[in-house]
């Protein structure tokens, strides 16, 4: 991950040194001016996720972050299914793989993003495969860093928030979320639900030329402590900040893709036969640059990728 913020920031130099300067201190100016000014609208850096895939579940190899014997690792890109949502359906990322002329049939689901949103995920290439990392993901055994971007200025620059809520799962398609008080609720449809979530850049959208803290965006780097169906967006939306794109939560803007501002950006778990520690990570799609322009999501994988460290 380090590489890619690095090169991202190369290529940013190099269109705006024609003086020649010292690269440190442009990187530093660089990274000021993200804090200073509206990003420029410039083309997405060629390095973001998905650059190279046609946009065809037929053609998955560019998507493939790490394949073996036991499982394979992915970039799902966004609006795209984890799994069918019935049974006969193809268009998803479980269906394309297991049309793969080398993948077993015996692939396994073992985790899930919802289908706005994109990012790193895992499907276990057998049931002994599954069975551990389904183990691994229950006794939390596991690292889950995501990106995203919410409306509004959110904390104060590196100062971390830690959310804690009760989350009540409802037939609607989105959760309620209340506030810790009390005990806990005697209730089977009420979870706990945990997170932190550090600001990395605060910018003005490219379109905006005032920045305010009602009419600035946040790209934010969030560390799930539970993995609750709809946490980031509902937990953040309940503080007042939605992910942008996110109407279900109350965004007050929408993209034409239908996906949101909501990227798996990495994930430790531990081999399900070696058990060695293995982390996987991907960076936004390219689309993020053109929308929230290319100096903030460049600073922020630069930042995300030193609190990582």
């Amino acid at each position: 991950m380090a590489a890619v913020a690095r090169r991202i920031l190369t290529l940013m130099l190099l269109a705006s040194n024609p003086r020649g300067l010292p690269a440190n201190l442009l990187r530093r100016a660089l990274l000021r001016r993200a804090q200073t000014q509206a990003p420029s609208l410039q083309p997405p850096p060629p390095l973001l996720s998905h650059t190279t895939w046609s946009g065809s579940l037929d053609d998955l190899n560019p998507l493939i972050l790490h394949e073996d014997d036991h499982l394979i690792a992915l970039c799902k890109p966004p609006a795209v299914l984890t799994q069918p949502e019935q049974q006969a359906s193809t268009d998803n990322l479980f269906a394309a793989l297991r049309r793969r002329p080398h993948t077993p049939n015996d692939l396994h689901v073992i985790h899930r993003l919802d289908r706005p949103c994109s990012g790193v995920i895992v499907y276990a290439k057998s049931a002994q495969a599954a069975a551990s990392l389904n183990a691994a993901f229950q006794a939390r055994r596991t690292s889950k860093h995501y990106l995203c971007v919410v409306n509004g200025a959110f904390g104060d620059p590196a100062a971390t928030t830690t959310l804690r809520h009760w989350i009540q799962k409802t037939n609607a398609e989105r959760v309620k979320v209340f506030d810790l008080a009390g005990d806990t609720p005697q209730r089977k449809d009420v979870v706990d639900a945990a997170l932190t979530a550090t600001p990395l850049v605060h910018f003005n959208p490219p379109s905006r030329s005032n920045t305010t803290a009602a009419t600035a965006q946040t790209v934010v780097h969030v560390a799930l402590e539970t993995g609750r169906k709809h946490q980031i967006r509902a937990q953040m939306a309940h503080i007042g900040h939605p992910i942008v794109g996110d109407t279900k939560y109350g965004a007050p803007q929408a993209f034409a893709t239908r996906d949101i501002a909501l990227h798996a950006w990495s994930l430790t778990v531990p081999h399900p036969v070696g058990k060695h520690s293995m982390t996987f990570t991907a960076p936004p799609p390219a689309v993020w640059a053109q929308r929230f322009g290319d100096v903030a999501i460049a600073t922020a994988l630069h930042e995300a990728e030193t609190r990582t460290r």
